[in-house]
């Protein structure tokens, strides 16, 4: 009986370290299995790198192969337009003002402007991501209502003039590259913008002196340490207290039934989704801002006969919005709203 329990004793330990060692096999099979799937897929990853990286210097070779072609094609023609590079804008602008006419000649003019840079849809939205950490802008864009930007595209720019008239000096003339003048030999504009909205791929602005539909190169952080110089110098005729700047008006009035009227034909722009305002304090701002400045034209203030004649005398326009807000100048300085067209159903 003893035999046995001692027989049956050793044959359950027999059964356990076989057990076991089937066991350790397996495991050591299944680590053997890892370390082979652990070594193709680093051996994968590894291949993927150099091509990769391969794809990466072919990349360079190629656009320093362009560009090598670029500048010897314009040492041997000698010919500026050669060297151009042609870019694709990044969107366009939605702006409250419509027509070159009384858009600001410079920004924050008329802080009430507003408008919204649509970027195209093939940039993912994320592209935007951290601007709505800043509150400015700049925007690079294109002069795309310039009476003669069929002549730049001609020739290059040879043909625009050297000098320009300056509306804050009446007339006077002084050269390009000292103005802002958006007849350049490159017709490229540069303005800063208040960040009011972020979302995706659409990013609200204000104090914009960007015509509507404008094609926009680039947008760029402002950052106040770098963009900001403490001691820059200008003439004084550029300054915001210039004592004799002929543009700034003294007063604006708008009446009671022009004013219903304004209203009247904004909630009729609105409700086409076509402005680019949320309330009607809004557009009487805008309307009151842009007003404060004399929009017309140098022409035209000096001789103030070519404006249409009615029973308010001499009247004048100013396209925002889609309105045309017509007004007159009864007074120096004073300006009198004397009526309101929408300009697009």
């Amino acid at each position: 009986m003893r035999d046995e329990a001692a027989l049956a004793l050793k044959s359950s330990w027999f059964v356990f370290g076989a057990c076991g060692i089937l066991w350790s096999a397996w495991k050591m099979r299944e680590v053997a299995v890892l370390r082979m799937e652990t070594m193709r897929l680093q051996q994968l990853l590894e291949t993927e790198r150099l091509n990769r990286r391969a794809e990466r210097e072919g990349r360079v070779r190629v656009q320093k192969e362009l560009r090598k072609q670029m500048v010897s094609k314009r040492k041997a023609s000698h010919d500026e337009a050669e060297s151009s590079y042609p870019f694709r804008p990044i969107g366009n602008i939605r702006s409250c003002f419509t027509e070159r006419n009384g858009t600001p000649r410079q920004p924050f003019l008329v802080e009430g402007a507003r408008a919204i840079l649509c970027l195209r849809d093939d940039l993912q939205a994320d592209i935007t991501e951290g601007l709505s950490g800043y509150s400015h802008c700049w925007l690079l864009y294109i002069f795309h209502k310039n009476t003669d930007l069929d002549k730049f595209l001609r020739d290059g720019g040879k043909q625009v003039k050297s000098k320009v008239h300056v509306p804050r000096l009446n007339g006077g003339k002084l050269g390009v590259y000292a103005t802002r003048t958006p007849h350049r030999p490159c017709p490229i504009g540069l303005s800063v913008a208040r960040i009011i909205k972020v979302d995706g791929r659409n990013i609200v602005l204000g104090g914009c002196d960007v015509v509507d539909g404008t094609p926009i190169l680039d947008l760029k952080p402002y950052v106040p340490f770098c963009d900001a110089v403490k001691d820059a110098l200008a003439p004084p005729w550029v300054n915001n207290d210039y004592a004799h700047d002929p543009l700034k008006m003294s007063k604006v009035a708008i009446g009671r039934p022009v004013r219903d009227r304004l209203e009247t034909e904004w909630n009729h722009v609105k409700s086409s989704s076509l402005s680019v305002f949320d309330t009607f304090e809004e557009v009487l701002q805008l309307v009151q801002q842009a007003l404060l400045l004399d929009i017309r034209s140098l022409y035209q203030r000096l001789h103030p006969d070519s404006a249409s004649n009615s029973e308010q005398g001499k009247v004048y326009q100013l396209l925002v919005d889609h309105l045309d807000v017509k007004y007159t100048i009864n007074a120096p300085g004073e300006v009198t709203v004397v009526g309101v067209e929408r300009t697009t159903v």
